[in-house]
């Protein structure tokens, strides 16, 4: 069991500001006396957490798990708050991917029960190309007897998308140069080059200073 904290759910680099009174404005606690987000947030949190992300080798786990969050949040609220909070966040596109995502991957009904700004992205078919032919290739496993060269693409794009969501080009640019460089020193000298090893005079003088 892993703790993954966070001091926002998305990093203040990407321009997008959470406000406080949202984030933290209805808390719930738990039987052990802990202060938690409230169930939408949670939701929400964990949606954002996999359309911004850049790492999609994983990402079919992640769609299960907010499947499951949601299974157990409908069976005791409505949608309608999830998608309220959701439009005053400024992630009603997120929701409706998650939504459209479950009704292909688990035959779930969520998309006809969103309210607000994310039902308006039912009939946008821009979005809905997104979702079919990048979105899902992406998230889905990635195993021998399923995986196909546009997953790879879809995941490449997704991965060029993350990082564009969460950083400016001012910062994303010298960013990928970084990346670009270090991969090819790591190709033309091997994949240990930027690794500490013991032969190397820092690591000879911390082992001498212990014996």
């Amino acid at each position: 069991m892993t703790l993954d904290i966070h001091h926002t759910i998305i990093p203040p680099i990407s321009g997008i500001e959470i406000r406080e009174r949202l984030l933290f404005g209805t808390t719930k606690h738990t039987e052990s006396g802990k202060t938690t987000l409230s169930d939408p947030m949670m939701v929400i949190h964990c949606i954002i957490h996999l359309f911004y992300n850049k790492d999609y080798e994983k990402s079919f786990r992640d769609i299960f798990d907010i499947h499951l969050l949601l299974t157990d949040y409908q069976e005791k609220y409505q949608l309608t708050s999830i998608c309220q909070l959701a439009d005053e966040l400024g992630f009603s596109k997120e929701i409706y991917y998650a939504c459209a995502l479950t009704d292909a991957i688990f035959k779930t009904q969520r998309v006809k029960n969103l309210t607000g700004q994310s039902a308006r992205y039912t009939h946008v078919t821009t979005t809905n190309f997104f979702i079919k032919n990048i979105i899902l290739p992406a998230i889905m496993p990635h195993h021998d007897l399923i995986n196909t060269p546009w997953n790879n693409f879809a995941r490449t794009i997704m991965f060029l998308r993350g990082h564009y969501l969460k950083k400016p080009l001012k910062v994303l640019v010298p960013h990928i140069w970084v990346k670009f460089n270090r991969a090819l020193v790591m190709l033309v000298m091997g994949p240990h080059h930027y690794e500490k090893h013991p032969s190397s005079p820092h690591i000879k003088a911390l082992l001498a200073s212990r014996t």
